[in-house]
C-alpha cells in the first residue's frame, strides 16, 4: 500500500512539472517573413504582388518552453480536417498575403499551417476564423509601413542595427517586444532579416511582449547589424 502511494505521488509530481500539455498553449506567435531573404540564394521567384511586403508564415499557438503544440488532430492530412471550401471568400486575399513564396504551392502551404498549428487553436478558432484572424493581424500592424516610418527601407547593401529594427517595430505596437529572426551570419556576410513575429495572449486579440528567450534568433553578430535586402 505504501509503495502504491509513493508511486502515485511520484506520478503526480512528474505531471505537474512537465509544463503545458501538448494541446494547450500560452500565447500566439504571428510570424511574417520577408520574401527577398527567402529567395536570396536563388531557388525561388518572388511573385510581383508580394515583392515589397512581408507575407504570412503562420499564426502559431505555442508555449514559452516545450512541449510546443503541433498536429493536435494528428499528422495525417485527413485528420486535420482542412477544407478549402471554407476559405473560398478569403482565397484571393490569402494568395496575396499568405503565399508559398518558396515552392509556389499556396494550397499545400495553408493546409500544412492549419494541420500543424491551426488545429491546436480549435478551442478558440474555427478554420475560417483562424485564417481571418491571421489576415487581420497583418492589417492591424503593417510591418513594412512601421519600418518605413522609422526610416528603415529595404536596401541591397546598407545594413541596419538590430536594435534599430526592434525599436521601430515596438513603435508600431505599443512598445511591445517583437521577435526577430535572421538567416545566420557567415564569414562574408551579415545576417539577413528573415522573419518578424508579433505575440498575442491566448485570447488572440491582445498583443503582448514576445518571450525574452526567443526575441532574437540567429541575428547576433559582432557588429550587431543585419541586412534588410531589396
Amino acid at each position: 500500500m505504501k509503495m502504491r502511494f509513493c508511486a502515485l505521488l511520484f506520478l503526480i509530481v512528474v505531471i505537474t512539472q512537465v509544463g503545458p500539455s501538448a494541446g494547450s498553449y500560452e500565447y500566439f506567435a504571428m510570424a511574417q517573413q520577408w520574401p527577398p531573404t527567402l529567395c536570396v540564394n536563388g531557388g525561388c521567384t518572388i511573385p510581383k504582388p508580394v515583392r515589397n511586403q512581408f507575407t504570412i508564415h503562420g499564426l502559431w499557438p505555442t508555449n514559452i518552453s516545450q512541449p510546443y503544440p503541433e498536429f493536435c488532430l494528428g499528422k495525417k492530412k485527413t485528420r486535420g480536417g482542412f477544407n478549402l471550401n471554407l476559405l473560398s471568400q478569403l482565397q484571393p486575399q490569402l494568395q496575396h498575403e499568405w503565399p508559398d513564396v518558396i515552392h509556389g504551392k499556396d494550397l499545400d502551404f495553408w493546409e500544412k499551417e492549419w494541420n500543424k498549428h491551426g488545429t491546436c487553436s480549435l478551442s478558440k478558432y474555427t478554420q475560417l476564423a483562424y485564417f481571418q484572424r491571421a489576415l487581420s493581424i497583418k492589417t492591424e500592424i503593417n510591418l513594412i509601413d512601421v519600418l518605413k516610418n522609422s526610416g528603415i527601407v529595404p536596401h541591397k547593401t546598407n545594413p541596419y542595427d538590430i536594435g534599430q529594427i526592434v525599436t521601430a517595430i515596438k513603435s508600431g505596437n505599443k512598445n511591445l517586444e517583437p521577435a526577430v529572426m535572421c538567416t545566420p551570419p557567415t564569414r562574408k556576410s551579415l545576417p539577413y532579416l528573415k522573419e518578424i513575429r508579433l505575440c498575442l495572449f491566448p485570447n488572440g486579440s491582445t498583443y503582448m511582449d514576445c518571450p525574452s528567450a526567443s526575441r532574437v534568433i540567429n541575428c547576433n553578430n559582432s557588429k550587431n547589424q543585419l541586412l534588410f535586402p531589396a
